[in-house]
């Protein structure tokens, strides 16, 4: 009888055990999915899917901050975390970039646009002194 209660106890604590270390992988196994959503989807998202990106990042990060993770872990979290950076990264730049020549192109527009101003501004003098010569 008390074989079978000691197993009983040690096959419950087992269990626990067991239970608490994968619910601390459970963080990291959505972090690992993330990353590699970002890393197959990452090119076609909307400003819409960022902004989800960013609210799953930060449940993510809190359910980390809840566990003890070993360095082996960390180093994983670690490189997992860098790889969504670099999807976050790599997306800011060509935003930034489409950015640049929009406003360039834009420029450009207005320049000729002032280039025609002046142009016709240099015409409106030219007839305002022509007729104050007459």
């Amino acid at each position: 009888m008390k074989w079978k209660f000691s197993f009983i106890i040690t096959a419950l604590f087992a269990v626990i055990l067991c239970c608490s270390c994968s619910s601390k992988q459970v963080p990291i196994n959505d972090l690992e999915d993330l990353a590699i959503e970002l890393k197959e989807n990452s090119e076609v998202y909307s400003q819409s899917d960022w902004e989800k990106v960013a609210v799953r990042f930060s449940e993510i990060e809190e359910q980390m901050q809840q566990y003890e993770y070993t360095d082996e872990e960390l180093k994983k979290i670690g490189k997992l975390k860098a790889q969504c950076f670099k999807a976050i990264a790599k997306s800011s730049a060509k935003n930034i970039k489409k950015q640049m020549h929009n406003f360039q192109t834009q420029l450009e527009g207005a320049s000729e646009e002032m280039e025609g101003a002046f142009d016709e501004l240099g015409d409106m003098f030219e007839d305002v002194f022509n007729a104050s010569e007459e």
